[in-house]
């Protein structure tokens, strides 16, 4: 996707809206969207977060479509770490990492990136500030 090989992708979209005096009449209406995209890799490196990261960001770029209904579009990223554990400083750098973007000034939405590194070796999971509903969904992984 994109030039990049990834293991896994999925999309969610709902749309969002409110009626006056039947279904005919709508007053506003609102998308919320959703890409995941999961990636595997045997040993965590500054490299490869920093690639993983970037490619994220670009994602933002392609994938996100804003229009006057558009609300806000969820970029997850997914990276499965099978060996080696995750250095202390990479764990720090994963909690910092933060990126959104506004289209004409919020009024077509934003977008913004959420990102998680499971360490399956250990069965633990490090996660943005964004991404931080996602570990009660992701819970039965560590």
């Amino acid at each position: 996707m994109f030039d990049e090989s990834i293991d896994l992708y999925g999309y969610w979209t709902e749309e969002f809206g409110r009626t006056l005096l039947g279904k005919d009449k709508i007053i506003d209406k609102y998308e919320c969207n959703e890409h995941c995209i999961v990636k595997s890799v045997d040993n965590l490196s500054d490299d490869n977060l920093n690639d993983f990261f970037n490619y994220l960001k670009r994602c933002c770029k392609d994938l996100v479509c804003p229009h006057i209904e558009h609300k806000t579009t969820y970029i997850t990223g997914i990276l499965l770490v099978s060996r080696g554990g995750i250095h202390d400083t990479l764990i720090k750098k994963v909690m910092k990492l933060k990126y959104t973007k506004n289209y004409r000034y919020s009024l077509f939405g934003w977008s913004v990136v959420r990102i998680m590194v499971i360490d399956l070796e250990n069965g633990k999971s490090y996660y943005n500030k964004a991404a931080g509903d996602l570990e009660e969904k992701l819970k039965f992984i560590s």
